[in-house]
């Protein structure tokens, strides 16, 4: 079938009949486009939940306690005494 033959065959056709096309391209690119989505957002969430991380640190196999790099170094190398707060400090200020 040609393409411009089919075209012009919609053209012709009344205004709700050519809406209705046009919804139906519309949500079937919606649909490739959120399964592409879909896919890719289940391998992302797979490898954070599994620990597959790109840092640098260290992990022990057995217990499953990870150390990973200071990143509260400025640029003169000199690292700084950051306090660790709880959920709740961040949530619930004093």
């Amino acid at each position: 079938m040609d393409i411009n033959k089919k075209i012009e065959e919609i053209r012709q056709k009344p205004e709700h009949v050519r809406m209705q096309y046009v919804l139906f391209c519309v949500g079937a690119s919606m649909l490739i486009l959120f399964s592409f989505w879909l896919f890719s957002l289940k391998s992302t969430l797979s490898g954070a939940f599994s620990g597959n991380t790109q840092s640098e640190g260290t992990c022990s196999g057995g217990d499953k306690t990870c150390s990973t790099p200071s990143k509260s170094q400025d640029s003169s190398g000199s690292s700084e005494n950051i306090p660790k707060k709880s959920i709740n400090d961040l949530i619930i200020p004093e």
